[in-house]
């Protein structure tokens, strides 16, 4: 999936945690090496051809987005993570929860590749839908929209009841 796209599922699975942003932010790290890559050579992008070749980006960049997107990486972060700062393991699961994304959404067809989850111990992957694919865009952002629209109609709802409440609690204040 597309880092924007994590962090907007990251945002809304993480909403009533205080920690969200950190989940957010933990959620998009695993991108962070490829999107250098892209900084250091957008023009493929920007001249609407794509994303760059894999050859083109930096070993040690491709190296980085191996490890990032690694459950037995991430299984080991998380372990010192919880004994150092057992409050952040909540937030800190966004990371894994970008994982478990990409296994399933980073067909073998794009030129970053199906995700290699067991990184460095084997280059295993599973190829199931490709998350630049047009069609699964599509569907992806229109969940995302869905779903921010049924928690923005859950605030708004809230937000009156609370109102409501109020504003009964002072009639009935004011009438003794």
């Amino acid at each position: 999936m597309d880092t924007f796209g994590h962090a907007l599922w990251t945002g809304a699975l993480y909403r009533k945690n205080p920690k969200r942003w950190v989940a957010v932010v933990c959620g998009v790290v695993p991108d962070l090496p490829i999107l250098a890559a892209l900084l250091l050579n957008p023009w493929p992008l920007l001249k609407g051809q794509g994303l760059p070749a894999l050859d083109t980006i930096p070993p040690f960049l491709v190296a980085l987005d191996l490890t990032a997107h690694s459950v037995l990486v991430f299984a080991v972060m998380a372990a010192i993570v919880w004994l150092m700062r057992p409050d952040m393991l909540v937030p800190f699961s966004g990371w894994g929860l970008h994982i478990l994304i990409d296994v399933f959404s980073h067909a073998n067809v794009s030129p970053f590749t199906a995700t290699t989850f067991l990184f460095p111990v084997s280059d295993a992957s599973i190829s199931v839908v490709n998350w630049n694919h047009p069609v699964f865009i599509g569907i992806n952002y229109t969940l995302l929209a869905l779903v921010y629209a049924l928690l923005w109609q859950r605030r708004i709802r809230t937000s009156l009841r609370w109102r409501a409440r109020a504003q009964t609690a002072s009639k009935t204040q004011s009438n003794s």
